[in-house]
């Protein structure tokens, strides 16, 4: 049973539980289903290409070990791209917090990889020279 956000109205089908949530973005549900396999999209910041950059790859590594040390979770796939990833996770018999685990591991790879991510410019500053 996969656990993904489904925007509400959508054809993909959640769990049986499954909690609401409302956000800036729109409503959508999230399985809540201890044991399940969980299927997750990550889009790094302004889907740059930065996941196959060495430091990138080796902070999210690092994270996601760090995490599954305290929050224990299976990795049955996991699909890096350029500028984003897939995978599929198990969690244990005793928990379904997937969100909780991403939210984690998104923060970590955020304050180990912050001095080396640039964004990028606007059309406008590229025209006057600035850095933002």
């Amino acid at each position: 049973m996969y656990g993904q956000l489904v925007r509400v109205g959508a054809s993909v089908a959640c769990a049986p539980r499954t909690i609401t949530l409302q956000s800036p973005h729109g409503t959508f549900r999230r399985s809540v289903v201890p044991g399940a396999i969980y299927f997750s999209t990550v889009n790094t910041f302004q889907r740059q290409n930065v996941l196959t950059d060495t430091l990138f790859c080796r902070a999210l590594k690092d994270s996601i070990e760090a995490v599954r040390a305290q929050r224990p979770f299976t990795t049955d796939a996991f699909v890096p791209l350029p500028d984003h990833l897939h995978c599929l996770w198990t969690s244990p018999p005793d928990d379904a917090d997937y969100a909780m685990r991403w939210s984690i591991i998104k923060r970590r790879v955020s304050q180990k990889t912050r001095d080396h991510i640039k964004p990028p410019l606007t059309s406008s500053r590229e025209t006057h020279r600035e850095l933002g």
